[in-house]
Parts: C-alpha cells; structure tokens; sequence
C-alpha cells in the first residue's frame, strides 16, 4: 500500500479566514485520531497499524483540523515510538509523513496574519479550532473588514463597539481606519472589543504586547507574576458584554443553557474570572456598532437584536456581517430586531476582484449577507450606501 502524498494548502486558508468545514471536521478528528493512535499503539495487527498510520497520513496532510488534534493528541510521540520497532517500509513511509503533518503548517496554532483591507495593514494572532470559533478569523469578519476598509465614514470620527470580537481583527481595522482619516477621537472614545475570548494585537496599536493563544491561561499567568493587565491601549479598549444581561432572569438562565459552550465558553452563565476585561458601562452608547458571524443559535437571535438596540445611539448605525448558515436563524434576527424597534435592511456581500467566485460562500447555506440597522424612531442621517434598506427581508435576496 503506497504512502499518501500531501496536498497544498487550501489558498482560501492561507489568505487569512477560517474555513467553515474545517470546524466541522474538528467536530470529528478528535474521535478518529484517538482510534487510530490507539490501533497504532497496538501490536495485535500489522495490517490494521498500516491502514491506520496511512489514514492518518493522509488526514493530518490534508486538514488543518486533524493535523491540530493529532498535535493535541501526542501523535507525533506515539508515531516516533512505533519507528523505533517498524520493520515495514510502506508503514514507516506513512508514520513519516504523519510525523511531518503534524508538525507542519497545517498544524501551527497561533499563526500570524497580516491582513490587508485597501491599503491598510492588520495583525492578529490566530488559535487552533479547538480552543474556541473566537479564535479565528472567517469569511463573514474578512466581508465586514472590507466593507469598512472601502466605506471609512462607518467609522471615522465615531465611537465603535464591535460585538464579540473574537480576533478582534474589525475592531482593530476601525481603529485604524480613524487614524488615518487624522481625527481625534477623545476620552472616552475608541472602538469597544467585548466578549473577546482571544488576546490579539496589532503591530502598530499593541507594541510590545504579548503573543499568546489563550487569554485566560495569560491572565492568570500575568497575575501570578505581579503583573497588571492592560485594558485600554490607545484608541482601542477592551470590556466584557453579556447579552443576555438585559433579559429577565429566568429568560436569561434560558438563553445561556441553549448556547454551546463551543460558542459560549460563560453559557452557563458563570461570573466573569478575576483579572478578566471591566465590564461596559450599562448607560454607554455607541453610534456605530459592528459585528460579524454573531448568528450561531436560535437564542442569539433574540440577543444580538436587543443588544444593539440598547447600545445603539439614537441616529447611529449598526452593520453585521452574517454567514448564512441557516435561513430560519436570520429570519429569527430579522423579526426580533424589528420587535426592538429596529429598521433593518440587507444586501448580498459584493464581490470584489481577485475572489474566486465557486470559493467564496460555498461553506454557507445562503452565502454572505451585511444587515443595516437604525432605530426607527432615531434613524440615521445617512449610510453608506443609498440603496441600504430597500431589501427587508430574505425573500428580498432571494434566499
């Protein structure tokens, strides 16, 4: 049986966003990877060790989720073990390669990306899958950023708050976007970064922060050391946002026991840890508020909507980057946020030169959707684009 070869790695991956079926395969490596180690492990057949270490050869060349959990798993340890008493060349080819999968680039959690959105340059620190969706940059931020990047009045001059902010990658962009527009924002000012799970950074706005994958594990690090955590740097500041903060209580234990923990690491509604981000001031307001890939759960629906009412000044703007995974779900926010009193429009993600059409979008249902939103009774003095509201609903888009 011949040793499979690697293949490149996928081109949407290496310039810059997450794949949607990369998490779903997570969902499932970590089940196959421990079987095949197991197998490897075992002396009982060499045909079923053969046939293991040349699916996991394969599967660590070819995704970057099971190249992660196989590194999780010690399989670079147990691989090394089994050389030393191999004896066939076809499965020592295979543990090879296996070995060299594990420990190449598909494997690298926390990788740097430079970023670029017409012209100007962002830095962040991607994690593995498995240490959270808020760790890595998707297709529905990298749509957001780009609308942001081509249309600078969202942003300019404004106090932003970027809903879970993940990377933080579109908080940092309208940061840097106000910047070069040389405005001044002031105290209090800057683009607020709730709910960010992941330390990020910016070359320019973080010098000399810290790299590292996971913000809690270097909180409590940081205050072992004697070290005080930073929260506001520049024009960017950092605060913990629970949504569901503004519900009843009991809607509110309900809420949080529908998330996933995968989407939620406080879905059981646990206090926020020592040394973790202040939280944002209940009367602030903002006048623009962005977010991307915010609609995972039914229950977000609701809580997205009633967060940006509440923290949406009146005549501000919202604009939300939305991965279609699930037509009723987006039907669900539309509803919910005009029960908010909310005026909502929504328009297609433009396609802009050099994205491969057959690539952008597969991953999701109904594609790339932006959804525009103002109060109804304060509405916006103007937006972006003239046409913002003339799609209401999902029928509108054809979806």
């Amino acid at each position: 049986m011949a040793a499979p070869q690697p293949v490149p790695c996928d081109p949407a991956a290496a310039d810059g966003w997450a794949l949607e079926e990369s998490f779903l395969d997570l969902c499932i490596a970590s089940e196959r990877v421990a079987c095949w180690l197991d197998t490897i492990r075992g002396v009982t057949s060499q045909t079923r060790q053969l046939m293991a270490l040349v699916e996991l050869a394969a599967a660590v060349n070819n995704s970057e989720a099971y190249a992660e959990e196989a590194r999780l798993a010690g399989a670079v340890r147990v691989l090394t073990a089994y050389l030393r008493t191999a004896d066939c060349e076809a499965a020592i080819s295979a543990a090879c390669l296996a070995i060299a999968g594990c420990s190449g680039p598909l494997s690298g959690a926390g990788k740097m990306q430079h970023l670029e959105y017409a012209g100007v340059c962002v830095v962040v620190r991607q994690g593995a899958l498995s240490d959270g969706l808020g760790t890595r940059v998707w297709r529905a931020a990298h749509c957001l950023c780009w609308e942001l990047a081509e249309h600078t009045e969202l942003v300019a001059g404004r106090r932003v708050l970027e809903l879970g902010s993940g990377t933080g990658i579109c908080g940092i962009l309208a940061a840097k976007l106000d910047s070069l527009q040389g405005l001044d924002w002031g105290a209090p000012g800057g683009p607020e970064l709730p709910e960010t799970e992941f330390e990020f950074r910016d070359d320019d706005l973080f010098e000399g922060a810290k790299e590292v994958e996971d913000l809690g594990g270097f909180l409590r690090a940081a205050g072992k050391s004697g070290k005080q955590r930073v929260w506001d740097q520049g024009t960017l500041r950092v605060r913990f946002l629970d949504w569901a903060a503004l519900q009843p209580a009991a809607q509110r234990a309900s809420a949080n026991s529908e998330l996933s923990p995968a989407i939620n690491p406080n879905a059981a509604g646990a206090p926020v840890e020592p040394g973790m981000p202040p939280s944002v001031d209940p009367e602030e307001r903002f006048e623009t508020i962005i977010a991307s890939d915010v609609l995972y759960e039914a229950p977000q629906a609701k809580l997205v909507a009633a967060v940006v009412a509440r923290r949406l000044e009146p005549g501000g703007r919202a604009l939300i980057a939305v991965a279609v995974r699930d037509r009723a779900l987006l039907v669900a926010f539309l509803a919910a946020a005009a029960a908010q009193g909310l005026r909502k429009g929504l328009w297609r993600a433009p396609r802009r030169e050099g994205e491969e059409s057959p690539r952008r979008g597969e991953d999701y249902e109904g594609g790339l959707v932006l959804v525009a939103a103002e109060h109804e009774a304060h509405p916006a003095a103007a937006w972006h684009r003239l046409n913002a509201f003339d799609v209401t609903s999902v029928e509108g888009l054809g979806l």
